[in-house]
């Protein structure tokens, strides 16, 4: 069976022409006051990014990594601390953890949406454990909630990475907002996507505020006086202005992927799919495994020779890198690696019309 209709790509990066009108407005506007970085555009979007969000505090910065490594040195987390990770996400979420000179202490993930193992958590604490990185991923929560009192009963500080998840709640609370820290990224596939690199860091404690400013700026209290050695993480006024034309559109996109992540989940074959998204969140990705390892080779076939991108990531866990300083048993990840050999993720961005949905769905199905 072989559709001839448009390509289907796993992220739209396509922008209306209703944006595209108003961002040359106001490209124009930042070249007229040569602001172009840490402009009005950007306190702009912050303020409409703790409005969107309901966050006390949020500053922009140059990416989704360097607000994980702000939300470390903020909380003077370094050598001879341990932080908990996920071992199924990006490198970044331990990367950040390695570059301050901790160490990362990986858990496995559940099989169900594939975010850290909370039953696992607390057996990996200890004395020197300071924080946990829980990474709400391709769209899906953590459980907060449990993940809250954990961490209150063993002193230790929340950093959530919402990279891929922007828009997805825990019960009422947008992801993000409810552990110390939340850390966005607005890299051009994200659900809130720039037109280039950028991030967020989120918190309800104005204590931070100046710490965090000060690092996203070479770690200046004024200009030219440098009390610590800071980022050069200062997110442009040129990105600010994108990111605030979609965030003031961004409830129709929630909506959407709510509905093609709703259509994907009840009308794929769960005999041989497993579906990994959980009920209601606007996903960033639609991940499934298929555990035949005949049938996840066929069914890649089929959706390359009908032209429908999926992904395949991540291929490794956070553990087999040379650089993951792993001082676990590698048997600890079961799910992991069932998981990184099976998983195939398919596109559900607001792009993707009804007719290409029943495409993807008619094709997976004849497995």
């Amino acid at each position: 069976m072989i559709y001839k209709d448009n390509n289907i790509q796993l992220f739209d990066l396509s922008t209306s022409e209703e944006i595209k009108k108003k961002y040359i407005k106001g490209l124009n506007e930042i070249i007229n006051n040569k602001s172009f970085v840490l402009g009005s555009e950007v306190s702009d979007f912050e303020k409409n990014f703790s409005i969107f969000t309901k966050s006390k505090y949020s500053l922009g910065l140059n990416s989704g990594t360097d607000s994980l490594e702000i939300a470390l040195r903020v909380l003077n987390i370094g050598p001879g601390d341990e932080v908990i990770v996920p071992s199924f996400s990006f490198f970044a979420t331990s990367e950040v953890v390695i570059k301050v000179g901790a160490q990362p202490i990986y858990c496995d993930i559940n099989n169900i949406d594939l975010t850290i193992d909370k039953e696992k958590i607390e057996s990996l604490i200890t004395k020197k454990t300071k924080a946990i990185i829980p990474v709400h991923l391709f769209g899906n929560s953590c459980d907060m909630s449990f993940i809250k009192k954990i961490a209150k009963n063993k002193s230790i500080k929340i950093i959530e990475d919402v990279a891929q998840a922007f828009g997805s709640k825990f019960k009422n609370s947008y992801l993000g907002t409810i552990g110390d820290f939340g850390c966005f990224s607005f890299y051009p596939t994200k659900n809130l996507g720039a037109w280039g690199d950028g991030g967020m860091i989120t918190f309800n404690l104005k204590k931070y505020l100046d710490d965090i400013k000060s690092l996203r700026n070479h770690g200046t209290t004024k200009t030219y006086f440098h009390e610590k050695v800071g980022l050069n993480s200062r997110l442009d006024s040129i990105q600010a202005l994108i990111l605030n034309l979609k965030i003031e559109r961004f409830n129709n996109s929630i909506e959407i992927r709510k509905h093609n992540n709703y259509r994907l989940s009840n009308e794929l074959n769960r005999e041989v799919i497993n579906i990994h998204s959980q009920e209601g969140q606007p996903m960033n990705v639609f991940p499934v495994t298929i555990n035949n390892k005949n049938l996840l080779k066929k069914a890649k076939a089929l959706l390359t020779k009908n032209d429908i991108s999926y992904g395949s990531y991540y291929p490794h866990g956070l553990y087999e890198f040379p650089v993951s300083k792993l001082v676990q048993k590698k048997n600890a990840f079961d799910n992991t690696e069932l998981i990184k050999e099976n998983i195939i993720t398919l596109p559900c961005h607001p792009n993707v019309n009804s007719t290409q949905l029943s495409k993807i769905i008619n094709i997976l199905n004849t497995l």
